[in-house]
């Protein structure tokens, strides 16, 4: 594995926590231009069909542990019929095209079954609309969290996710949604308008604008909750305790996500809350880490709930701070070559008693760092298991300016080689927190985590 490929971003498919974000107004990631098409009508049913064959032909090629491409057509037609019947078209029949042991056969008959669909019923359904739900539901097929279709604003947010640029418009919350299908706000930033309209932790986001969110994702909710700065919405709240939801109206303004966060929790523990691992996070980790050796910090909690992960250069960094040397995780190819990533000697802990906490929204790269910590028996992990998200995904631009990330390499353990995708990792002491908990302020994970290294 060259250099470059070892250095693929991991990110994570599934964003179990989010900041509600404001999107820029130019895509990061452009699709091809046939300058020969310039002056010429678009086509959008032509768009749709290279759109829809390149994704399969992608997947085909890449993803980490094979797939047939029959599997692929199966699927792509699954998503025609639900998109159709989703627009009240009661589809009839297709035969599924042969299909041929070459790749360019696989992709050539991907686009003729788009265009077969969509040209029969171009006049009742989004040709493009149609494309992204044939491609959304093949990658599903593979039931890999590192694997699926990414929206042109989706391609934008984890751009610049990744990139640390952490100021947005919004209204200033973090969100996950729960077993029960409810948006649960699990943080709210300081003086940014959801903190000063009195929003709290532990609050259930069950309407935006008067339009219910029980069927929506999490990104349609993100794009219903965010706005440019200085427009306003209507966010209706469930809160404990009250027997009746209650609407806001909150101002958008200029948000900053945090990526790390530390203090003091006693005069001898220091605490590091770890967001997520962008470009930005190293030097700004690097300095709260400086905070806690001035401050006399003898022990550690390392908090790693809710991160959704990052790049796998800086999730290599950032893992170096907590172990001293040796194996911390190896990533395996489709053809089996494995890399091994150890230890680069920037240790920072120096044999401090460590608490590493996490729950079902720490996945990808924190899930590694858990896992290390697990391995390397330095750490405590005190919470719930881990999301068992963990897998090298690259994100491939398609051609209508949309794309599709395919996990690419598996990821395992360091030194036991153990399997993370679809595990987790099991913490030591389950320790359970409820929306009431964070409602009245309680953590009784990070109170389970103070009182084991007091001894208690």
């Amino acid at each position: 594995m060259t250099e470059a490929r070892a250095a693929r971003r991991l990110i994570a498919g599934l964003a179990l926590a989010l900041a509600l974000t404001a999107c820029d107004s130019l895509d990061t990631m452009e699709a091809p231009v046939d300058q020969s098409m310039a002056d010429r009508p678009v086509d959008p049913i032509a768009i749709g069909a290279q759109t829809y064959g390149q994704a399969i032909a992608l997947l085909t090629e890449n993803y980490a542990s094979g797939v047939e491409s029959t599997q692929l057509f199966a699927a792509g037609q699954r998503g025609a019929w639900l998109a159709l019947a989703q627009a009240g078209v009661l589809a009839r029949d297709f035969d599924v095209p042969p299909v041929g042991g070459a790749l360019a056969e696989t992709a050539q008959s991907s686009r003729a079954r788009y265009r077969q669909i969509a040209g029969r019923y171009a006049s009742k359904i989004d040709p493009s609309w149609l494309a992204h739900r044939m491609i959304g539901e093949a990658a599903a097929s593979l039931d890999d969290c590192h694997t699926g279709f990414l929206s042109a604003l989706q391609v934008r947010e984890q751009t610049r996710r990744l990139a640390g640029n952490a100021r947005f418009g919004g209204v200033g919350v973090l969100v996950r949604r729960t077993a029960d299908n409810r948006y649960a706000v699990i943080e709210v930033f300081a003086d940014g308008p959801a903190a000063q309209a009195g929003l709290r932790r532990g609050d259930s986001l069950i309407a935006v604008d008067g339009e219910p969110l029980t069927e929506l994702g999490i990104d349609h909710v993100v794009a219903r909750v965010r706005g440019p700065e200085g427009s306003t919405v209507r966010l209706t709240i469930a809160r404990p305790g009250q027997s009746s939801p209650f609407d806001v109206t909150l101002t958008r303004g200029q948000i900053v996500a945090p990526s790390v966060e530390s203090r003091m929790v006693t005069a001898t523990i220091g605490y590091v809350h770890v967001y997520g691992f962008t470009e930005a996070l190293i030097d700004r980790l690097d300095r709260a880490l400086a905070d806690l050796d001035r401050q006399g910090a003898r022990a550690v909690i390392l908090d790693l709930r809710d991160n959704g992960g990052g790049q796998l250069d800086v999730i290599t960094r950032a893992t170096s701070r907590f172990i001293r040397d040796g194996a911390l995780f190896q990533s395996i190819a489709r053809d089996g070559k494995t890399v091994t990533f150890r230890a680069d000697g920037s240790y920072w802990l120096r044999d401090r008693p460590l608490v590493v906490l996490t729950n079902n929204g720490t996945a990808s790269g924190a899930e590694i760092l858990a896992s290390a910590l697990k391995e390397h028996r330095l750490a405590i992990a005190v919470g719930a298991r881990t999301a068992g998200c963990v897998s090298t995904g690259q994100v491939f631009p398609l051609a209508d300016g949309t794309a599709i990330e395919i996990a690419t390499t598996r990821v395992v353990t360091g030194i036991r080689s153990a399997e993370l995708n679809k595990v987790g990792v099991q913490p030591h002491i389950t320790v359970d927190i409820s929306l009431d908990d964070l409602a009245e302020g309680r953590d009784p994970q990070m109170d389970r985590a103070i009182a084991i290294i007091e001894g208690r």
